[in-house]
């Protein structure tokens, strides 16, 4: 709160559980509104955070909260009453990070506040959603952006983040500016490499700019504990796998089942390919075999949530562990979000004891901290989805650790994705810490 009281545009890169939203809320509500009705938040996050904000906001007694959820026709009705007179001292309009397309109106409402939640949604200078953001609300009194992992693959995703602050970053008004400035491309490869200083520079200017705390810097961190279960990939699947590699076709017992020139596709075929399935269909039973056991052995008395890539992976896992007896229930992008809030809730409650989820739909927002285990069944391809998920069984109360336990099959892309997302972690985090170190000295240097 001292923080954010010095800024009107504030960054809070606090790690999940340290109360970024509080500080937002509370903050906000000493504010004084630009018209003379009450203030107005717009809240941008993914859609699986917005529940976690409507009972953050209930919890601190807020009651005028306005979903701009649903139709264009009946977003744009939502907003236009959010807009009327209200004898509260705050509305909150809650809008999933693709809802500009929907409603681009929201760009020229009269906010108050506009918080980015999560928002490396915006790390992508190319993305539309990105552009949007950055040339609009320019005049908006209070700009906030929260995220616990704001470089999950690089420091050159800081930019876009601070530039919807600022309206630059690091010196620079464009990112391809800032790109050129302090990164150069070598010789032998297409990857932008920091330039000597750079790292330097952004972790001084985050020290002065942002605020940063990890959960392990404040005594609060809980331990986890990483395991693998290797499987062998059968040697027809392997013959499957080699000829997709080195020949991108995709051939079943002797039949051309597609083929393409695109190394994307090719990377997806294989990622289905390690856990079993070949054009959607099952040809191999390890994964699930291996789930089932876990499940009903070592894991039987637990709640577990366990995180799948495909929507066809998870509809087989529910068939095959409600054959074993298990009580288990799933979330896709096909479920609605109140039911998703349901589900959410009987699972907090112990109703069922597997939950089973898609990764790109309950990564951020949701309190799944009644279970102590996450499986992955198939690895996320992004270090923040990686992260973000891992987080979601997270409570600070906890005393014991979290078990975090991968399926992987062996020498395949299984091994290749996980290798990659630990590296980057490991570098997102280092940044990151010395961040933190930099401001506690300056902390330090004031108070003596």
């Amino acid at each position: 709160m001292q923080y954010a009281t010095t800024q009107d545009h504030p960054a809070l890169f606090m790690e999940m559980r340290l109360g970024k939203t509080l500080v937002v809320i509370r903050r906000m509500l000493r504010c004084t509104p630009r018209g003379q009705d009450g203030l107005r938040v717009l809240v941008v996050a993914p859609t699986s955070a917005l529940g976690s904000w409507e009972r953050e906001l209930h919890a601190e007694g807020q009651t005028e909260i306005v979903w701009l959820t649903g139709t264009k026709q009946e977003r744009g009705k939502r907003l236009a009453r959010a807009m009327l007179y209200t004898a509260a001292p705050c509305v909150w309009c809650l809008i999933n990070k693709e809802g500009h397309l929907a409603l681009p109106g929201i760009a020229n409402a009269p906010w108050d506040a506009v918080v980015l939640d999560e928002s490396t949604f915006i790390k992508n200078p190319k993305a539309r959603v990105t552009k949007f953001f950055l040339q609009n609300f320019r005049d908006v009194p209070h700009r906030w952006v929260l995220t616990g992992t704001p470089n999950p693959e690089s420091d050159m995703e800081l930019w876009p983040q601070l530039a919807f602050l600022d309206g630059q970053a690091f010196g620079c008004k464009s990112f391809w500016a800032f790109r050129s400035r302090w990164y150069h491309q070598p010789f032998y490869g297409y990857d932008w490499t920091p330039k000597i200083g750079t790292a330097t520079m952004i972790k001084n200017t985050l020290a002065r700019r942002t605020l940063v705390m990890r959960r392990a810097d404040v005594g609060m961190d809980v331990p986890k504990v990483y395991e693998r279960r290797e499987l062998p990939l059968p040697r027809r699947l392997q013959r499957i796998y080699d000829t997709a590699c080195d020949e991108m076709l995709l051939m079943v017992r002797g039949k051309e089942i597609s083929r393409t020139r695109y190394a994307l596709v090719r990377t997806t075929w294989l990622r289905q390919l390690v856990s079993g399935f070949v054009d959607k269909r099952l040809e191999w039973a390890g994964k699930l075999d291996e789930l089932v056991e876990l499940l009903t052995g070592e894991l039987a008395q637990e709640q577990v949530v366990v995180w799948f890539n495909y929507n066809h992976e998870i509809e087989a896992a529910l068939g095959r562990l409600r054959k074993a007896g298990v009580q288990a229930e799933l979330m896709t992008g096909a479920v609605k979000p109140k039911a998703r809030a349901k589900l959410e809730a009987r699972f907090r409650v112990g109703d069922f004891r597997v939950f089973l989820l898609q990764q790109a739909v309950a990564q951020t927002g949701m309190d799944l901290a009644a279970a102590d285990t996450a499986i992955y069944f198939s690895p996320p391809l992004g270090t923040m989805a990686r992260r973000q998920t891992e987080d979601r069984i997270l409570n600070v109360a906890k005393k014991g650790p979290l078990l975090i336990l991968d399926l992987v099959v062996k020498d395949t892309v299984d091994e290749a994705l996980l290798e990659s997302l630990q590296a980057k972690v490991t570098r997102g985090k280092w940044t990151m810490e010395r961040v933190y170190r930099i401001m506690r000295r300056q902390q330090d240097g004031k108070t003596a």
